[in-house]
Parts: structure tokens; C-alpha cells; sequence
């Protein structure tokens, strides 16, 4: 099965990626990437650790989360032809890890698209459960603090319709907030966002909350999912890109941890004829930041911008403008704002690179740190925070070498300006 958008997912349907998947590995920790990128990036960023999570074989699909001690990893790997979503819990500097638990796998049924997120006492893991070829779910499975699973799978969306991209991040008072793509509508409005909270292994939120709102004078479908949580303001936001005939829109929604949704639709980008998509989004405890891909006729590439959410003028920012292509970023705050996406500047398979962003929306690295340089590709981005300590972060990516595509995720501790 493949998934419906550009989302850093790996495209797992299809004999062409099955091989191509062969010799494909997941490693998670703090480690120095084979070429860490100019000595300036040195001296903004240091490299510590690491530690290999799954075998060479079919797997893909990371997802990391930390809760300042302990660091979960969770991937998809083939076994005997399925998909199933496996995890490992390491310390958050991977200087020690255990073994590999299986969060799903049923034979026949992949399971696809894994993320996961701390709540300040529990980690959850989602998932894309292909329930039937026209019929997929969104399902979980809760873990505590030490990795032991504290429930079953459970359904979180388990509608007749196709889910796609779940996307989770942990709340106050034991819960989380999961959202995805639905089709349950598509044949009047398209591809929707909706989502639920879940606490204690329980949807709370039946039937499941319409998050996306199509304008009046055009149906938009609806992608890419985020979602973050304000202790702060006490409150979510979803993020996720709208897409219609006659613009492309990133938009943004509020809602309360009794999940009343705030009024509207918040459009955090304004309409526009160049795509805007892929959003990702993060918060510092009280405001908001997303970070987006645009895909601008002027420069004739794809770019990284931000948006602050909560500010009146939500002006948008450059993040990096580089030569060739920028895509597939992604976001987390630990002191700071750290964005990394896939960048095609020096070699067009690709390499990471990261930016530390202030709330003011000042790039403390206008032109970005080469983090995984190498001369292999290097693709879909994923960040955590790290430790306890303030401007540490696990960064995850797909490479590939002289044996096929891999997934990584090595860490980072960044220097404050």
C-alpha cells in the first residue's frame, strides 16, 4: 500500500521499493555522522554516542521521542512479506540500549507510517493499519515510562474509509491528541483531517473531531498532518496543507484538552498560486511554530520557510533559500528551535541539514549546518528532542550506500548562538 502524499514516508508498496528495501538498516543515537558537514557546523554542533536499533533488511519509517532520560524508536520492517511496526528503548544519549519488542505485525496486514510521542509519563505509538486494500485504520498501542507496553493495539479510527499519516503528540492529564488523513468524504469534500484524543489505551472522542473546514468557494483536500501541544496556552494546534484548484494553503486549528475546537479554520499561510506543503509543527510551551516546504516560481527550486502561529501578523520567513531543491522539514524545541529537512545544494540525492531558529524568527543559520554530508542520499528528516539538557535533539533520516537505503537517527547538541 502506498500513502496518498509527499509526506517523509517511505512508499512501501510496489515490487520496485520491496527490493530496493533488501538492505536497509535503522540506527538511533548521538553519534558523528560520516561527514558531519564544515568545520563551522562543528563549532555550532557536536555529535556524541550512537547505537544500531534494527538489522539490515525491510525496514523504514522512523519515528523518535524522548522523555529526557529514555529515547524511543519505533520503525516499520518486513517480515516473511508484512509489514509490522517494531521499537527499542535506549538512554537518550545511547550510551545503552535494549532489545527489540514488537509494538504490531499481523500477517497479511501491513502496518505502516509509525509515530510516536511522551505525554510526561507514557509514550504512544500510531500507526497505518491496512485493514483491507480499500480499508485502512489508524491504531495504537500505549507504552509507560520504562518501554513496557501498558495496553494492547487498540483502534483509534477504525472507520469504513481509508486513514493515512497519523500524526501524535503527548497533552496534559495522561493524554494525546492523534491526527491523519481520512477519506471517509471524498467524494464530496475530498481528503479531510480529523483526529481524536486518546488517554489511558481509550479514544476519547467518538465520533472523531473534522479538524479541516473547506472554504466555501472551493473544495480543498487536505494532507500532511502535524500536531503539537502549549502547556502554556493549554492548548493543541494541527497543522496541514490544503490543496484546491485554485490555491494552495498552509492551514492551522486550535482546539482545548476537552477537545472543543477552536472557531474556523486559522489559516497560518495566506492563499497562494506556488505550492505550500508538508508543514511541520512545534511549540517552546507557549506559542507555536510551523515550518513548511515552498515551492516558489521565482527561484525556481523548493525552499524551507516558518510561520509563527501566534502572532498577529503571522508573517512568514525564509529559513533557508539555498540552490537546488530544500524539502521534507521538520521541527522540535528544546531551548531552542531546531529545523532540519533534506537539502540538494551539493549533491542532488540529498543530505540533512539543520537550522536553529529563535522565537523572533531570527536563522541563527541563514545558509544551514551540514549534518550528514555524505556521499550517499540522504532523505526524510525526523527530529526529538534529546536529553534533559536544553539544545540537545535526535535527528532521524533515511541514507542509503553500496548496499541500498537505510534509516538512521544520530543526535545533535547545538550551541546557543
Amino acid at each position: 500500500m502506498q500513502t496518498t502524499t509527499d509526506r517523509p514516508r517511505l512508499l512501501l508498496g510496489g515490487l520496485a521499493m520491496a527490493v530496493a528495501l533488501l538492505a536497509t538498516t535503522v540506527v538511533v543515537g548521538w553519534a558523528a555522522p560520516v561527514s558531519a558537514g564544515t568545520p563551522t557546523a562543528r563549532a555550532k554542533a557536536t555529535f556524541t554516542g550512537g547505537q544500531q536499533v534494527a538489522p539490515y533488511g525491510a525496514a523504514g519509517d522512523p519515528s523518535v521521542a524522548s522523555n529526557g532520560t529514555y529515547t524511543m524508536a519505533v520503525w516499520s520492517q518486513q517480515i516473511n512479506g508484512t509489514y509490522g511496526v517494531f521499537g527499542r528503548i535506549m538512554s537518550s544519549d545511547t550510551t545503552s540500549i535494549g532489545g527489540r519488542f514488537k509494538v504490531f505485525y499481523l500477517a497479511g496486514h501491513d502496518a505502516l507510517a509509525p509515530d510516536v510521542a511522551w505525554n510526561g509519563s507514557q509514550w504512544l505509538v500510531v500507526f497505518r493499519y491496512s485493514y483491507s486494500a480499500a480499508d485502512s485504520d489508524i491504531r495504537a498501542r500505549l507504552y509507560d515510562g520504562s518501554g513496557a507496553p501498558a495496553t494492547s493495539d487498540f483502534g483509534v479510527e477504525t472507520a469504513t474509509s481509508t486513514q493515512y499519516n497519523p500524526a501524535v503528540t503527548g497533552g496534559p492529564d495522561g493524554q494525546f491528541l492523534v491526527a491523519w488523513e481520512d477519506g471517509r468524504n471524498a467524494g464530496t469534500t475530498g481528503s479531510d483531517i480529523y483526529a481524536s484524543r486518546v488517554a489511558s489505551g481509550t479514544r476519547l472522542d467518538s465520533p472523531a473531531l473534522r479538524i479541516s473546514n473547506d472554504p466555501p468557494e472551493s473544495v480543498e483536500n487536505d494532507f500532511d498532518p502535524d500536531v503539537a501541544w502549549s502547556p502554556g496556552h493549554t492548548t493543541y494546534a494541527v497543522a496541514w496543507d490544503a490543496q484546491s484548484s485554485v490555491s494552495s494553503r498552509i492551514r492551522a486549528r486550535k482546539l482545548g484538552p476537552s477537545g472543543i475546537l477552536a472557531s474556523g479554520g486559522t489559516e497560518a499561510i495566506g492563499d497562494t498560486t506556488e505550492p505550500v506543503s508538508f508543514p511541520a509543527i512545534a511549540s517552546n510551551g507557549s506559542d507555536f511554530m510551523i515550518t513548511y516546504q515552498f515551492a516558489t516560481a521565482k527561484a525556481s527550486s523548493v525552499d524551507i520557510w516558518g510561520v509563527n502561529v501566534d502572532q498577529e501578523d503571522r508573517h512568514p520567513f525564509p529559513i533557508s533559500q539555498e540552490p537546488g531543491d530544500e524539502r521534507e522539514p521538520t521541527i522540535a524545541y528544546n531551548g531552542l528551535y531546531l529545523v532540519a529537512w533534506t537539502d540538494r545544494r551539493d549533491d542532488p540525492a540529498g543530505d540533512i541539514y539543520l537550522a536553529r531558529v529563535k522565537q523572533d524568527r531570527s536563522v541563527l543559520d541563514p545558509t544551514g549546518l551540514g549534518f550528514s554530508t555524505s556521499t550517499a542520499s540522504d532523505l526524510h528528516p525526523a527530529l526529538t528532542s534529546g536529553t534533559s539538557d536544553a539544545r540537545t535533539f535526535g535527528v532521524a533520516w533515511q541514507p542509503s550506500n553500496d548496499t541500498g537505503p537505510g534509516v538512521v537517527a544520530w543526535g545533535a547538541s547545538v550551541a546557543p548562538k
